[in-house]
């Protein structure tokens, strides 16, 4: 966890990640966190048509006991509560849906595209 008096973003990164794991290839990936100020409650996550293997989705809350509610495609997929705040939940989408997550407390999501 960090913490600061003023607002703050994080970078982070990996050279070759593999996402999923069980796919041979890897990737470089990069990511930028802004200050939990500037998350949001509602998504709309679009498909990376470049990976035909579809995608990964990462939720992080900023607050306990957030309500996530995902929905892909017109199929609600999913209603959990994140019980602790920095709390993760991730899921993942094949290659042609459209996603929307919708938070009860702000919350950040990162998209990333699985591996070739």
């Amino acid at each position: 966890k960090i913490v600061s008096n003023h607002p703050i973003t994080v970078i982070s990164g990996h050279a070759c990640a593999q996402i999923p794991t069980e796919y041979g290839g890897c990737d470089p990936i990069s990511t930028q966190i802004p200050p939990t100020v500037n998350w949001g409650n509602s998504f709309l996550l679009p498909p990376l048509t470049s990976r035909t293997n579809g995608q990964r989705y990462k939720i992080i809350t900023s607050k306990k006991n957030t309500t996530v509610e995902i929905k892909c495609g017109t199929n609600l997929m999913e209603i959990i509560v994140l019980s602790k705040d920095g709390d993760i939940h991730q899921f993942d989408t094949n290659s042609s849906e459209y996603c929307t997550v919708l938070t009860s407390n702000p919350s950040y999501v990162a998209e990333y595209g699985f591996g070739h």
